[in-house]
């Protein structure tokens, strides 16, 4: 909690400085210089530890209280946050505070009228639009973000939009579509080496399991957590492990599959960071077909694993149920 605080009370103060000091010819070059700093030292905070974790400990609500006080782009990225945490922890409904019709046509765009700040609020509401099951609506969201990604001249950024609207037509049944995009965001990310590559494989995955090869994702999303244990995130592990325990109830393998299901719902209790994903068809009917009893003792050995020994578990439950050379559709 320090830290976030710490990072927090940084936007703060530093703007009043910036404000007292908001004079001569190179002004404005030092204010967009201070708080584009500010604002990656309080993304690096928040996405380094994930967002359920750091809200559960420090309460960003408080982030309200100081609204009035941020410089609109710390302000802003507050805002954005805190919407990103009211949508990991399942309440989609409150994450559209930031992003429903009025709200997003006016105040994300006056604060910081440009391209990525604009795209950034459609992915937000995208995102909020797509886990509440309005596909069409977060695929529209998606495909003007990234229409406006491409004006943003930051290849890293556009990575980033193109993966994500790779999900939305996932989601919509669009495997091609979906490729296409995941082909374009690795070509355009990899000479950057844009930071969500890093999480390619969980797209990867996910793609397999909507192509109809489940099998062939169970490589990548161990990869995927693997990195996301290496890189901290938390939040991350909880969406891959519920996307091992689908690819498997997808391949008939019922105890693997809710063994990996009960150890995400540990990590996810731990966290209150919400456990569903856009795929997880197989596993809520293996749950139903084998009934809350059945269900639950198969579970329980998984929700018993240890912090320490989650993701080795699970990883290696995904593994030993992968082909042996498995190439899943990139």
């Amino acid at each position: 909690m320090p830290e976030v605080n710490g990072a927090i009370e940084l936007g703060v103060a530093g703007s009043v400085a910036i404000e007292a000091d908001d004079s001569g010819a190179n002004a404005s070059a030092r204010r967009r210089c201070a708080l584009n700093q500010r604002r990656r030292q309080i993304a690096s905070v928040l996405l380094r530890r994930g967002w359920g974790y750091i809200l559960k400990v420090s309460g960003l609500d408080h982030l309200a209280a100081l609204e009035h006080r941020l410089d609109d782009e710390v302000r802003w990225l507050a805002l954005f946050a805190h919407s990103l945490y009211l949508a990991d922890t399942g309440r989609f409904d409150e994450s559209c505070r930031f992003d429903e019709s009025c709200r997003f046509a006016d105040e994300p765009y006056r604060v910081a009228p440009d391209a990525r700040t604009h795209a950034d609020a459609l992915m937000l509401r995208g995102d909020s639009n797509l886990w509440k099951g309005n596909t069409a609506e977060g695929a529209k969201d998606y495909a003007q973000a990234v229409a406006l990604a491409r004006e943003a001249d930051d290849p890293a950024f556009l990575a980033r939009a193109l993966l994500l609207e790779a999900q939305a037509l996932m989601a919509a049944g669009l495997v091609d579509e979906a490729a296409a995009r995941l082909d374009e965001a690795r070509a355009v990310g990899t000479p950057v080496d844009a930071n969500i590559l890093y999480y390619l494989d969980t797209f990867v995955g996910d793609l397999a399991v909507v192509d109809g090869r489940p099998a062939d994702a169970l490589e990548p999303y161990a990869r995927s957590l693997e990195h996301a244990l290496a890189d901290g995130n938390l939040t991350q592990i909880v969406l891959d492990l519920v996307c091992v325990a689908e690819a498997l109830a997808a391949l008939g393998h019922d105890a693997e599959s809710l063994e990996v299901a009960g150890i995400g719902e540990s990590q996810s209790a731990e966290l209150g960071a919400a456990s569903d994903t856009l795929h997880d068809e197989h596993l809520r009917a293996l749950e139903r077909r084998l009934g809350p009893t059945k269900s639950a003792e198969l579970k329980e050995s998984g929700r018993a694993a240890g912090p320490a020994e989650r993701v080795a578990r699970a990883c290696q439950l995904a593994r030993s149920r992968a082909p042996a050379h498995a190439v899943a559709r990139e």
